[in-house]
């Protein structure tokens, strides 16, 4: 299927660092969607092609999105669904992988997923990960934040024209091998919604598909109806027009982890379909692609519009999405300065001494946090900067907790190793030494971790950091 795309990311970024790596192994996703996971693996810039050699069937998974809406969390809990730990920040791009077994004695189907995160700055790297050799089997994940709904549509309409960008090189160099294949594919994304389908001429589905995931519902539940009404319809009239799938998901919530564990099967493994359409604002969305229409969209529009501002004759006018645009902001109010940057959202965090910084899951690391609050009046905010300056300030909070817990564990270590020689006898087996190699957090014998926990270690940007 050509040259591996590890082998490319290798000599282009991986060995100058500007991709960061993480390999999860998922060593078997039953059909709930559950993961056994086994020990390490080897150097993650050759594991995917490792593992496609010997697989019966190779899928392959983008995830991006808004940064700080947890992305990390959301494949945590599909990959491994009984962990709750919080994952670190992903810098820019990760690699993980799950397999299912399709027969017994027959070779496992394999689901390769990387995660981009960073924000807009890095999303050029889109295109790595999903090549022409990977299109055919290939899935995109747009996860956006609803805990900050003024900032979910501009980003949302941000990464479809990205991703549509890349569908677009792909389909050209496909298109060169075999001069029918645009209109083949062509045919082929519109049967999928159906011949008797009221918007087949109105709608411009991707020919990936591709799923958009509304994190933290748990906070967004608490919206005023009104509001909640307004955002769904634009969400779910982007998703429509995009052939997208859409679904509302919480990291506290497990009916909703359940249904994106489902949704995701269906797609890395050609899991049996179950179309949904929960529409009602009121309840958490779910909406399987091709089960929307303009009709139950926009059968009641936002104050101050009219139909036709969204609709031209049989297709969707040019300026709909400048018109959702504003009417969120109507309700919500404008999007956040630095373009709901990781950093505004960290400095809300350091802030209010709370919430959910890694996919909502309301937990978060104590320990200093003051270089998070030294650009509360940022008068010169700007996305990229922002986003690099937070992510490098959240690796040095952690970098220092890490240091504060190995100089404690060591003075520990010389307190007890001081005492038992001033008393006159010395244990080998529950000396210092012994004391300090159990503490260091080293993994009992038989119980190994998962990478995902750990986080990256092929990142040269990033502070040691000891196996918690």
């Amino acid at each position: 299927m050509g040259e591996d795309i590890w082998s490319l990311v290798s000599r282009q970024l991986y060995a100058t660092s500007s991709v960061n790596t993480r390999q999860q192994q998922a060593d078997e996703v039953k059909d709930d969607g559950e993961a056994e996971v086994p020990g390490e693996g080897g150097d993650p810039a050759d594991s995917a092609g490792k593992i496609t050699a010997v697989c019966a069937f190779a899928s392959y998974a983008l995830c991006v999105g808004m940064p700080g809406a947890g992305k990390s969390t959301l494949l945590n809990t599909y990959l491994n669904p009984h962990n709750d730990s919080i994952p670190k920040p992903t810098v820019a791009l990760e690699y993980m992988f799950a397999r299912r077994a399709s027969a017994a004695n027959m070779p496992k189907d394999v689901a390769h997923i990387w995660e981009l995160g960073g924000g807009s700055h890095v999303s050029d790297l889109v295109r790595v990960p999903i090549t022409p050799d990977r299109f055919h089997d290939a899935l995109y994940i747009i996860v956006v934040d609803l805990s900050r709904p003024s900032s979910v549509i501009p980003h949302l309409l941000q990464w479809t024209d990205q991703i549509k960008a890349c569908v677009k090189v792909c389909v050209r160099e496909l298109g060169k091998r075999d001069p029918t294949f645009a209109e083949t594919l062509k045919r082929k994304t519109y049967a999928k919604l159906g011949r008797d389908h009221p918007d087949l001429r109105a709608v411009r589905p991707c020919p990936v598909p591709l799923v958009i995931v509304g994190n933290k519902y748990d906070v967004f539940k608490n919206q005023e109806s009104a509001r909640k009404r307004i955002l769904a319809q634009a969400l779910r009239f982007v998703a429509h027009i995009n052939g997208a799938s859409l679904l509302f998901c919480s990291s506290r919530d497990k009916k909703l982890k359940d249904i994106l564990r489902l949704t995701l099967n269906t797609h890395l493994f050609r899991a049996g379909s179950r179309k949904s359409s929960e529409t009602n604002p009121e309840r958490p969305l779910a909406v399987t692609a091709g089960c929307d229409s303009l009709d139950s969209i926009l059968k009641n529009t936002p104050p101050g519009t009219r139909r036709e501002d969204f609709l031209s004759g049989n297709g969707i006018a040019d300026g709909a999405m400048g018109v959702w645009k504003r009417a969120v902001e109507d309700v919500f109010g404008a999007p956040d300065r630095a373009g709901g940057s990781l950093m505004s959202m960290l400095l809300l965090v350091g802030n209010s001494g709370g919430g959910d910084d890694y996919g909502g899951s309301g937990k978060r690391d104590e320990g200093d946090g003051g270089d998070n609050n030294n650009d509360t009046d940022n008068p010169f905010p700007e996305a990229a900067v922002d986003e690099h300056r937070a992510q490098r300030d959240e690796i040095l909070r952690r970098y220092r907790k890490d240091a504060e817990r190995k100089a404690k564990l060591a003075m520990k270590a010389s307190t007890g190793s001081h005492h038992q020689q001033k008393g006159g006898t010395i244990s080998g087996g529950s000396g210092g030494g012994g004391s300090g190699g159990h503490g260091s957090g080293v993994a009992p014998t038989g119980r190994r971790r998962s990478r995902c926990s750990e986080g990256s270690n092929g990142s040269k940007d990033a502070p040691p950091s000891s196996r918690k």
